[in-house]
């Protein structure tokens, strides 16, 4: 134990939530631009052969994104009971 009464157990614990919430984090991000490109192609009103092509394209994304999501808030789940038993 160190002499803030934490084990080396429970900093490396907070470390790797450390991490973890960064990863969240950059997660989310990625998903609000890949949602707003996505919002972007379906608002277009001009249609035209690239705007049907990034349409096709982007489409299957929005499953990728809600599946995203559900992972992300997963992770988040985790990471608050994990603070919450290590009181934190």
């Amino acid at each position: 134990m160190n002499e803030t009464g934490s084990t080396t157990k429970d900093l490396q614990v907070a470390e790797e939530l450390g991490i973890l919430g960064k990863l969240v984090t950059v997660t989310r991000d990625k998903t609000k631009d890949l949602e707003e490109r996505l919002k972007s192609v379906m608002r277009s009103s001009i249609v035209d052969s690239e705007s049907v092509e990034e349409q096709q394209q982007l489409c299957p994304l929005a499953g990728q994104i809600r599946d995203i999501r559900e992972g992300v808030a997963s992770v988040n789940h985790v990471i608050t009971q994990i603070l919450e038993e290590l009181e934190l």
